[in-house]
């Protein structure tokens, strides 16, 4: 784990400079536990082979959680191509599939600038679906296409995002009380009391479908995830 680093400068395939790590020397392993959606979970990856790199740390392949509110079964190899991960970003950093043996130390490290670059890097070379998710989002685009041109569009309104974000306008007192019920089934959730109409100002547009009629009448082949 100890020695030399000779370092040189060359250009990747996506034609950024980046640095070769000719006599690789790691000064420990950096293994990480991603929680949230897939999105989130992504962020967090990008940002923690960011900090492998800075710190010259082995990386082992990230673990997703299984226990939140998704309580999604799915380990990183369901979603990604591991071999893609690894191989793709080895002129970065190191990646171990499984943390060894010898190593159990937990090490924290919150890094507020990430090289905005091996972030990207990460996220749209390295983060490879797997063939079979690949397969399947490329049915969903077909089958979109078919209808003509489309947007893809997030509403993020989600049942666990309103708990936590405490938005709770159009909602009914016996939906925002589960809502409040929710933040207190999670005792790693810190604000249990939220003031909604602090909260709603920067907030998204919440509502059941007569609030999307506007923008279903401007875009009439609006389709949800249910639907597909």
């Amino acid at each position: 784990m100890q020695g030399k680093v000779s370092l040189s400068r060359v250009k990747s395939r996506s034609g950024l400079k980046i640095l070769i790590t000719g006599n690789y020397t790691s000064n420990g392993v950096l293994f990480v536990s991603c929680n949230g959606g897939l999105n989130q979970m992504r962020s967090a990856i990008c940002d923690m082979v960011a900090v492998a790199r800075l710190l010259n740390l082995t990386l082992v392949v990230p673990e997703l959680d299984k226990t939140s509110f998704w309580a999604d079964p799915s380990g990183f190899e369901d979603i990604f191509d591991v071999r893609h991960f690894i191989d793709s970003l080895r002129d970065e950093v190191r990646i171990f599939r499984r943390l060894p043996k010898r190593f159990s130390t937990k090490y924290g490290y919150q890094m507020f600038q990430m090289p905005p670059r091996l972030r990207c890097r990460v996220n749209f070379q390295g983060l490879k679906f797997t063939p079979q998710l690949e397969a399947l989002g490329s049915k969903l685009v077909r089958m979109l296409q078919q209808r003509g041109p489309f947007v893809a569009l997030h509403l993020r309104y989600e049942m666990d995002m309103l708990a936590f974000s405490g938005c709770t306008h159009g909602c009914g007192e016996e939906e925002a009380e589960e809502l409040k019920k929710m933040r207190y089934t999670y005792p790693w959730w810190r604000e249990k009391e939220i003031v909604s109409e602090e909260r709603r100002w920067p907030g998204e547009i919440y509502g059941s479908e007569h609030r999307l009629s506007v923008l279903r009448e401007a875009f009439p082949r609006i389709v949800s995830l249910s639907v597909l």
